[in-house]
């Protein structure tokens, strides 16, 4: 027979053990970033329109769930040519009332899982006013019907396969470089900017970093100008198709949340992306989250941002947003925070695109006023 204090240790380590077994069970119920997950969300949508648009290298689907009627436009020119002329109005003439349309490109990263959850819950919202918390979005539902949405939630659900968990929150910085940038075959990491030397990612390869695609490649930085991956093509394809006004590109990093300037476009454009950096960041300071300050981060790599916009003349972002990574400098997000991040950033976009003048500078559009009578 036990002793009574042998039966109560027992119990004592039994409990705590299944305190921990809780714990590893993975993140709140309203944090959604399985490929099921898209599935179940995409299944339940009624207000909005799902269609599947491409297919990854590994064939696994790639979604849009588009919110507001594509409105008509004509075309006689490519951006390039149309900004050529003197005209880029030649590339997409809409009529004067048309809604603004705003393009969310989810994780090109298939690692940064936040942008999943973030688009999962946005979708949750615009179908019900309220997220999966039940919190509502008032600033969201009462101006979604002013814009065209259209949201593609996982541009590389190839990444998001191969990797092992649902959240990099209360994980460190060392597993988030293992998994999401990769590793050599005798487990050294890669890592930022090491990664970006072998492109597409092949050979010396342990773990293939969810920043790929199964073909290796990173769509960030591919070449756009000759695309290696499907989910380039299939991106590309649809922004020329749908000639939005805004792109915003889903990232995630170990700070806070931000807005990044978009560098190699004309200088109005970078000119009035910093100010909705600016915007956004005094936004997130009146609601009391965590932000990164307005800063400058040039670069010199022609990378997906601008790429977007050579092909669209859409005023085109990427917000990086936090990733609850523990041992840095900063108090780790929690997965609420990551999320209102994100909803703060998208109720912001949507508010701007309804306004007069939607996503235009202060000295008009950023293209030119391309509506009919406009030139």
């Amino acid at each position: 027979m036990h002793s009574a204090s042998t039966v109560l240790a027992v119990i004592a380590f039994s409990c705590l053990l299944a305190g921990l077994i809780r714990a590893e069970e993975g993140p709140p119920a309203f944090w959604k970033t399985r490929l099921s997950d898209i599935e179940d969300v995409l299944g339940s949508v009624k207000l909005g329109e799902v269609r599947k648009i491409g297919e990854s290298y590994g064939r696994r689907p790639i979604y849009l769930v588009s919110y507001g009627e594509k409105e008509p436009y004509t075309r006689t020119a490519n951006f390039s040519s149309a900004i050529y002329s003197g005209h880029p109005e030649a590339f997409c003439r809409r009529e004067r009332q048309a809604r603004p349309v705003l393009l969310i490109i989810g994780p090109v990263h298939g690692g940064e899982l936040e942008g999943i959850a973030s688009c999962l819950n946005l979708i949750k919202v615009l179908e019900t006013g309220s997220d999966f918390r039940g919190r509502p979005w008032p600033g969201i539902s009462g101006s979604a019907d002013k814009l065209r949405i259209v949201i593609v939630p996982l541009a590389n659900p190839d990444g998001r396969a191969r990797l092992p968990f649902d959240s990099f929150v209360g994980k460190d910085n060392e597993t988030m470089h293992k998994y999401s940038q990769g590793t050599r075959k005798d487990g050294s990491l890669y890592g930022w900017p090491g990664m970006q030397e072998i492109h597409p990612m092949a050979g010396d390869v342990g773990i293939l970093g969810a920043c790929f695609t199964d073909g290796g490649v990173n769509i960030y930085n591919d070449c756009f100008f000759r695309p290696m991956a499907p989910e380039t093509q299939t991106l590309f394809g649809l922004a020329v198709d749908e000639a939005p006004d805004m792109i915003a590109g889903l990232h995630s990093h170990e700070m806070p949340a931000e807005f990044l300037q978009t560098y190699l476009v004309p200088e109005r454009l970078r000119k009035w992306t910093a100010e909705i950096q600016r915007r956004y960041a005094e936004l997130m300071q009146k609601r009391g989250l965590p932000y990164t300050p307005p800063r400058e981060t040039p670069s010199d790599a022609f990378e997906l941002s601008e790429a977007l916009y050579h092909a669209t003349g859409a005023v085109s972002m990427i917000f990086e947003g936090p990733q609850g990574i523990i041992g840095m400098s900063h108090e780790p997000a929690s997965c609420d925070t990551i999320l209102d991040s994100h909803l703060v950033m998208f109720e912001f976009l949507i508010e701007l695109g309804a306004s007069p003048g939607g996503y235009m500078d202060r000295e008009g559009a950023v293209r030119g006023d391309w509506r009919s009578g406009g030139h």
